[in-house]
């Protein structure tokens, strides 16, 4: 889990790589972390192209 605490107006596209990029998901086997999840719940402001984009 990562977490990211900005000003009240900030757009969720201007932090979300940032973000993203603080994620470590352990491997159950051992080794190298992933740094990506293979799901990510959102909500529709995470629609943003910038956010798409980063798929």
């Amino acid at each position: 889990m990562a977490v990211l605490v900005t000003g009240g107006n900030v757009n969720d596209s201007t932090v979300f790589e940032t973000l993203m990029a603080r994620i470590r998901v352990r491997r159950p086997d051992g080794g190298r972390p992933r740094t990506r999840p293979s799901a990510l719940p959102a909500d529709k402001g995470y629609a943003a192209r910038r956010i798409l984009a980063y798929r």
